[in-house]
């Protein structure tokens, strides 16, 4: 029997416009920015499926939803306590295997700014480079949230497993299926 993997407890969120994962930068008190190569604490988000289609990120670093601040022309930072609109967002699969995040309170999508240091701010009228993501660590969009059991046969790996696990694991199942 193969076991299966527990669910990742938290998501990272990596810009494709630098290829950085998206911080809540300084424990949470200011703006989110793509500007980190490799993920830790502050990158961390629960992503929570709300029962409308949207979806919401809750910052692991201080437990608070990040929220599209329309007062600094739609910077998202993780400071608020409840879903409201301003926390809402939707998650729209991209054609190349990424997601963009359209902010409900303005209805424009989120981009990792270059021109302000990667910043994330909801303010364009479409999705391109910019305003790509790739969510790791939980199935992307609306649906069931994090990577669920699929049953004893199968086994969910995951990039932020070191090498040394996964290939323990593969061991394992091809020794089970030379017997």
């Amino acid at each position: 029997s193969v076991a299966t993997l527990t669910p990742m407890p938290s998501a990272t969120i990596r810009a494709s416009a630098n290829n950085q994962f998206v911080s809540a930068e300084s424990a949470g008190a200011t703006y989110l920015v793509a500007n980190r190569a490799s993920a830790s604490t502050w990158e961390q988000f629960q992503v929570i499926n709300n029962s409308d289609g949207t979806v919401s990120l809750q910052a692991t670093i201080n437990g608070r939803y990040v929220t599209t601040d329309l007062a600094s022309g739609g910077r998202l930072i993780a400071s608020q306590t409840a879903i409201g609109t301003n926390e809402r967002f939707n998650m729209v699969a991209q054609a190349n295997g990424t997601v963009a995040l359209q902010a409900r309170s303005n209805n424009l999508w989120v981009s990792a700014d270059l021109n302000l240091s990667g910043v994330l701010i909801a303010n364009r009228a479409s999705p391109s480079t910019w305003e790509q993501f790739t969510v790791s660590g939980t199935s992307p969009g609306p649906g069931p949230g994090p990577v669920g059991d699929f049953g004893p046969n199968v086994v969910i790996f995951d990039p932020s497993m070191s090498q040394a696990s996964i290939q323990s694991q593969v061991n394992s199942i091809y020794a089970t299926q030379q017997n």
